[in-house]
């Protein structure tokens, strides 16, 4: 599930030249909370309320798509992110915390994915510049004894 900060983000990105985000954007979907739903698609909730404003850090700390999404999260959701001070924000008030691997593990660990194919996707993060503390996604998913 992701929130329309998020959405608008991802947009403005395809409009910048990024088309790599096309595929993400054709399985967004508004949906009216978080239901569990295809795989292939992302659920796109709505947000109530002022969030930016609820919390002075958030809105010092924290761009919209990252502060929509941790007000979506709090208090019994999981927040994904990259993003240092959302992870930071996150954890002081107890919302647990995964980022881009961590999602490439639970697919490998749900039977979604292979750890060829994360291991594949993280290579092309890397190719992009993205720094990874781990050299395969097989390192954090549990394997059979």
């Amino acid at each position: 599930m992701t929130v329309r900060a998020v959405e608008q983000e991802l947009r403005r990105g395809r409009e910048d030249g990024y088309e790599f985000l096309e595929p993400a954007l054709d399985r967004l979907e508004a949906v009216d909370d978080f239901p569990r739903g295809p795989t292939d698609w992302i659920g796109v909730v709505p947000i109530d309320g002022s969030p930016r404003n609820d919390v002075p850090e958030v809105i010092e700390k924290l761009d919209r798509g990252e502060a929509h999404a941790l007000y979506r999260a709090w208090p019994d959701r999981t927040l994904a992110s990259d993003d240092l001070d959302a992870r930071q924000l996150a954890k002081s008030r107890d919302v647990p915390v995964t980022g881009s691997i961590g999602i490439l593990a639970a697919g490998v660990e749900s039977g979604e994915l292979s750890v060829e194919t994360a291991d594949d996707w993280l290579d092309v993060w890397r190719d992009t510049g993205y720094y990874s503390p781990v050299d395969s996604v097989a390192e954090l998913v549990d394997s059979p004894d």
